[in-house]
């Protein structure tokens, strides 16, 4: 059987899906962070990694749907400050993404918990974990070679 996503052609539909996805995620965050940890199913920590994963397939089911290819490779190139010959042949991204992570790590770190001794690990693997996920939506988009256009 062949799933068919022709009414996402159409951008209002797309606005639609888009809407109620965040009224979704919105419900569904508390409940998944709080709900399960209160239940005893799992800890804090891991409610907030499942809530994390949902927000970044949002994320990347977003720009998917709503960016070209070459937004969503401006995007990937300008958070990690790398320029396109440098983003296409792979050339010191992981450094990239990771000077970059640890930015962003330290600076909620210190705004969660004024801790000015370096990033929580923690927040180091949530940040990764989303970023790698949106990323490997992205990735046949990325790659993409729209020249011939």
């Amino acid at each position: 059987m062949k799933i068919s996503f022709h009414f996402l052609n159409n951008r209002s539909h797309k606005k639609v899906l888009w809407v109620i996805s965040v009224a979704v995620l919105i419900i569904l965050t508390p409940i998944v962070i709080w709900g399960g940890a209160k239940s005893g199913f799992y800890n804090l920590s891991f409610g907030i990694g499942i809530a994390v994963c949902l927000w970044a397939f949002f994320i990347g089911g977003s720009m998917l749907l709503f960016l070209s290819p070459k937004m969503i490779s401006t995007c990937f190139g300008s958070l990690l400050t790398l320029g396109a010959d440098e983003f296409h042949s792979g050339a010191g991204l992981i450094t990239a993404i990771n000077t970059e992570v640890t930015k962003i790590a330290h600076a909620l770190g210190f705004l969660c918990a004024n801790n000015c001794n370096g990033p929580d690990p923690f927040i180091v693997t949530m940040i990764w974990l989303a970023l790698g996920i949106i990323i490997l939506l992205c990735i046949p988009v990325i790659f993409f070679d729209d020249r011939s256009s």
